[in-house]
């Protein structure tokens, strides 16, 4: 047994809405952020008049509008980046007014909003990097009988060192990403964009995990497992 990666705990069975990132709740809200509501007509070549379905935004075309719409609906900064295509780097430079908001960025942050508000999020496009984090993450989860959904779910954006569960989602994390960067080779600064922290960041979490084998030898253990598993050495 190891004690970094902590097994999950055994008598409670996960329910799959209460405890994963499918559990939002979310603020009613109007067509109209003005509080009326609106019809929009389109001439279709029949002549006739349709009800264009798509959202009013006229009240959410700022940064500061939009992050108020994020925290009524209760998601977290990288879903959000997440379901919008924006990366997380941009989105917090937005939020502290060091540069101007192209349209096309309000556009998807609303339409992301949207979406995740109707249950009905836009498909997330990983990058390779992204895609090869979150497939580490999920199996570690497995080794250590934790759900990964729940695991992947958990917003780092700032330290909640106090919850077991996010704590141990991210040493999670940090696993998958020396196994990439001492496996397969991968770019710290490429990871480090992939999750959005700095190369510096991504390079003391590798030098945390092998001073954590170093120590603890069922660690070392688990690690040359999961090593030998992401080369493809291993089924």
């Amino acid at each position: 047994m190891t004690s970094y990666l902590a097994p999950a705990p055994a008598p409670r069975q996960l329910d799959i809405i209460a405890d994963t990132a499918l559990n939002l709740t979310f603020a009613p809200r109007s067509t109209n952020r003005s509080g009326s509501s609106t019809k929009a007509l389109n001439s279709n070549r029949s002549g006739s008049s349709t009800v264009s379905s798509k959202p009013n935004h006229s009240g959410s075309s700022t940064i500061a509008a939009i992050d108020r719409r994020r925290k009524a609906a209760g998601v977290s900064h990288e879903k959000l980046c997440r379901a919008a295509d924006v990366h997380l780097g941009n989105w917090f430079c937005l939020l502290r007014g060091q540069h101007a908001p192209k349209q096309a960025t309000i556009d998807k942050l609303n339409d992301a909003l949207d979406a995740l508000a109707s249950g009905e999020a836009p498909a997330q496009k990983l990058s390779l990097c992204q895609a090869y984090l979150r497939s580490v993450t999920v199996q570690l989860a497995i080794q250590r009988g934790w759900d990964p959904e729940l695991m992947l779910s958990q917003d780092f954006t700032s330290e909640n060192t106090n919850d077991p569960v996010w704590l141990q989602a991210s040493r999670l994390r940090r696993c998958a990403v020396y196994l990439l960067v001492e496996g397969l080779q991968f770019g710290k600064a490429n990871i480090g964009r992939a999750i959005g922290v700095s190369r510096q960041a991504v390079h003391k979490s590798v030098a945390a995990i092998e001073a954590e084998r170093d120590k603890d030898a069922g660690f070392d253990v688990l690690m040359s497992s999961m090593m030998l598993q992401v080369k493809g050495k291993r089924l």
